[in-house]
C-alpha cells in the first residue's frame, strides 16, 4: 500500500500517465481511501492547468494604457 508521502513523490507522474500500469492501479486504491491525497491531487491538476494557460497578447498601446491607468489610480 502507498503511503500518502509516497502518492505526493508520483503525483505528477500519475498525472501525466508515465507510470506503469501496476503503479498506477496502487495510486487509484489509495485515492479510494484517503480524501487528503484526492484532494491534493484535484489541486495540482488545477495548478497545472493554470499554468497551462497562454497569456492573452495585448499591443504596446494597450501595455501602455494599463500602466498609466494603475499610476493615476495609485497616485490618488
Amino acid at each position: 500500500m502507498l503511503s500518502c508521502k509516497n502518492i505526493t513523490d508520483i503525483a505528477c507522474d500519475y498525472l501525466e500517465k508515465h507510470l506503469p500500469p501496476y503503479k498506477r492501479l496502487q495510486v487509484k486504491l489509495h485515492l479510494l481511501m484517503c480524501h487528503h491525497c484526492r484532494r491534493y491531487l484535484s489541486q495540482l491538476r488545477t495548478t497545472i492547468g493554470t499554468l497551462k494557460l497562454k497569456p492573452k497578447i495585448i499591443s504596446d498601446e494597450k501595455a501602455k494604457q494599463i500602466v498609466d491607468k494603475v499610476i493615476d489610480e495609485k497616485s490618488q
